[in-house]
């Protein structure tokens, strides 16, 4: 990624950053995986076994929109837990720079419903 997007963030800060994506993929209904979390978050891809628990809460529907890579659904979740939406969208974000596209619309209260909604 090389923009220093996450450089020296505290922990707590992570995890704001992470449940702050979380919503986000849940506002628009649409998935991101494990590996393009971990490049906003932590700046790299290889720190995908990071996005976890610790980071982004107990398994819950809106968490489920982070999916393992080229995968359907999140590791370790049990059924009751995924969002009912979750294959609404064939569309997965596998890519950080596209995931901060989407986190910045977010944070600029771009609310225009689902992406697929939007085509």
């Amino acid at each position: 990624m090389g923009s220093g997007y996450c450089r020296g963030m505290l922990p707590d800060e992570r995890r704001r950053l992470a449940r702050e994506i979380m919503e986000c993929l849940n506002e628009y209904r649409i998935r991101a995986t494990y590996p393009a979390v971990a490049e906003v978050v932590y700046g790299s891809r290889a720190n995908a076994f990071n996005v976890n628990e610790r980071l982004l809460g107990p398994a819950r529907p809106k968490g489920s929109w982070i999916v393992n890579a080229g995968g359907i659904r999140p590791r370790t979740y049990p059924e009751g837990k995924l969002h009912p939406d979750l294959s609404r969208s064939s569309h997965i974000i596998d890519d950080g720079e596209e995931l901060k596209a989407l986190l910045t619309a977010y944070r600029l209260g771009i609310r225009t419903g689902p992406i697929d909604e939007r085509r």
